[in-house]
């Protein structure tokens, strides 16, 4: 028994080294996240300069949203002088479009409320070689109305940097229409494919805002211009709308508010970023092959996100929660990533009801001095991700609770280490290597935690000093043990239900009778 007892001893301490060695990739990870934050805030939007030229201030009127007037049914065709038809119109007018290619002599100033209709955004374009003599864009509206495109696709097909349209003021309606062609500007940042100041609104409906995969920087591939870019306090409403293939989808600071509800945003370094004090509420979307963070909250803003769908990024993160920003993330689904969610500095907020399938390495990680509520959350990478990936990681200074999560087929479901100190409370663990392992200077709370099925249900490496309490475990091995063995002398392991070693067979004959 004593030779027994030595060998599994050893076999635990190579275990704890293997963990310990599993969570090598997460240092990889933060670094690059950090280095993919830096970048990405640096690299992102006009310069100051650039930018001040979008900021001249301009009365905005109320936004009324009103039916669209009938257009006539034969429409003005491409060869026919569409920059003086433009010039000319009077307010109100509906110019509508046949099919073809409609070239601006040069990019234009709207300032009026204008409708443009044309028969579908496979059929009817416009486009320039030459942006707006005053502003980096190809069309700009800076009238107190409303801009209005449906059916059409824009395309900028210069080579002098431009946005592809520019709302210095007013209200932009889009449907059905294709928006295309951005450059970088001239100091190699991004202009996106809508550019909006001071307080522009857009409602943007079954609409595709595509990068310039052509256009993007050959020393910084990822940097492919496109996107929409808020500012002031714009307001983008987003609705079953596609972003793709820019290096960032939306970016909004200020008090920019965004809502995404049935978006499509793929291939994107970001697809969202806010920053400041902006807010954003994103609902029945799918993020898919993010090349950075699908979304990233900095600053002080705040963001909804619920029942969504993340998939195939198994490189990148998901969601990452920054600076004192908060975040509510329901109800969403992620498969295929390295982790799902990232809480870090002072950030907060909850994340409830998700579902996290075929994550690479770490399902949430919880750090710095960020203390989010995690809670119903279902955690099972899958079989061939068993033997490294983690549920949840604290670390840092980082508290907060984890209540009423479901972790399987893990190596790990919980782990503690540096000075975390977070309440684990009435989870579930079972068929993972571990349940719960504290390390460094961890204390915090695991109280009613039921762990089943895996070699040891929670190890506490000393100087740690949890408080465990009224847990149910059965291990195989050992179902609560520490390092040194005689550490668990003292803590605080009042009122748990401990079974070691595995479970017994009982084998019942049942002997049928006439």
């Amino acid at each position: 028994m004593e030779d027994s007892a030595i060998s599994y001893s050893q076999n635990v301490k190579r275990q704890h080294h293997k963990f310990n060695k599993t969570l090598n990739p997460l240092v990889t990870l933060l670094t690059t996240i950090s280095i993919l934050l830096i970048g990405l805030l640096s690299a992102c939007g006009p310069s100051p300069e650039e930018l001040a030229a979008f900021q001249t201030v301009t009365a905005i009127a109320a936004f009324t949203p009103t039916p669209l007037p009938s257009p006539t049914q034969a429409g003005i065709t491409s060869d026919q002088d569409l920059t003086s038809i433009i010039e000319s119109a009077t307010d109100g007018d509906v110019i509508t479009l046949a099919p073809g290619v409609f070239t601006l002599t040069h990019g234009l100033n709207l300032n009026k409320n204008l409708t443009l209709i044309g028969a579908g955004a496979a059929q009817t374009t416009i486009t320039t070689t030459i942006p707006y003599s005053e502003i980096t864009t190809m069309l700009m509206f800076s009238g107190s109305g409303t801009l209005t495109f449906k059916g059409i696709k824009m395309e900028y097909a210069g080579n002098d940097p431009a946005a592809v349209l520019f709302m210095q003021s007013g209200n932009l309606v889009l449907e059905d229409c294709i928006l295309t062609g951005a450059t970088l500007s001239a100091s190699g940042k991004q202009n996106g494919a809508i550019s909006m100041a001071n307080d522009a609104t857009a409602v943007i409906r079954n609409s595709q805002i595509a990068g310039s995969l052509n256009r993007m920087d050959p020393e910084n591939p990822q940097k492919i211009p496109g996107g929409i870019f808020l500012a002031g306090t714009n307001k983008l409403n987003l609705e079953g709308s596609s972003i793709t293939d820019s290096y960032i989808g939306v970016y909004a600071y200020g008090q920019a508010q965004v809502t995404i509800t049935g978006g499509r945003l793929s291939h994107n370094y970001s697809a969202l970023t806010l920053l400041e004090t902006a807010t954003a509420s994103i609902s029945d979307s799918i993020f898919s092959n993010c090349l950075g963070s699908c979304i990233v909250t900095v600053d002080d803003s705040q963001a909804t996100i619920s029942d969504n769908t993340f998939r195939d990024a198994p490189e990148r993160l998901a969601i990452q929660v920054t600076g004192n920003s908060k975040a509510q993330i329901i109800h969403n689904a992620f498969t295929n990533f390295m982790s799902a969610i990232i809480f870090m500095d002072n950030a907060s907020g909850e994340a409830v009801e998700n579902t996290l399938e075929g994550f690479n390495n770490i399902g949430i990680v919880v750090e710095s001095s960020s203390a989010p509520t995690l809670s119903n959350n279902i955690f099972s990478p899958g079989t061939n991700n068993q033997e490294k990936a983690i549920g949840i990681l604290y670390q840092d200074s980082a508290a907060g609770e984890a209540r009423d999560n479901h972790f399987s087929n893990l190596f790990l479901g919980i782990s503690v280490k540096d000075d975390a100190s977070p309440l684990l409370d009435s989870n579930t663990i079972g068929s993972c290597f571990m349940g719960i392992s504290y390390s460094g200077n961890a204390k915090g709370i695991a109280n009613k935690n039921i762990i089943r099925f895996g070699e040891t249900g929670i190890l506490i490496d000393a100087p740690a000093l949890p408080v465990i309490t009224n847990n149910s475990i059965q291990a195989y091995s050992f179902a609560l043990s520490s390092d040194p063995e005689d550490w668990i002398n003292q803590l605080n392991t009042s009122g748990n239900d401990l079974t070691s070693g595995p479970p017994e067979i009982v084998v019942v004959t049942i002997t049928p009778t006439p």
